[in-house]
């Protein structure tokens, strides 16, 4: 079995003291990555085997992100909740490594999971304003 790696994006020095312990504690590789690696697909950043890459020259993102890969099941939720329990605040931008997202770069995946949480918020505001209104 592969070792859990977590893809680390726009972390604070702070922020990386803070998450450091947490990986450290699940034997979980802390991956660091640099806005010019987002041109690299996320399977290559994960296995870091050194495959010829272009450093990227787009529009880049300043928000967190991270990325969870190799994680077990039950690793996800340990990963979780140890942010919740040692007070640290949770990152807004999370995805689990797939088949299927692992061959796209980081300013894909950033565009996709800034996409679904657009919407989720939408979801949960019309929810709040149904409420305050009474309305089913």
């Amino acid at each position: 079995m592969k070792k859990p790696v977590l893809l680390a994006y726009n972390l604070s020095e702070d922020r990386v003291r803070q998450v450091t312990p947490i990986t450290d504690k699940h034997g979980i590789r802390l991956r660091p990555v640099a806005p010019a690696e987002y041109s690299r697909t996320l399977a290559d950043l994960i296995d870091d085997q050194g495959a010829a890459w272009a450093p990227y020259a787009g529009e880049g993102f300043d928000s967190e992100m991270l990325v969870l890969a190799h994680f077990p099941p039950a690793l996800i939720n340990q990963f979780l909740d140890a942010f919740r329990q040692g007070n640290v605040q949770s990152v807004r931008l999370k995805a689990v490594l797939t088949e299927n997202n692992s061959q796209w770069d980081s300013a894909h995946l950033h565009g996709e999971l800034s996409q679904e949480e657009a919407y989720f918020r939408a979801m949960r505001q019309e929810a709040q304003r149904r409420e305050r209104e009474g309305q089913p």
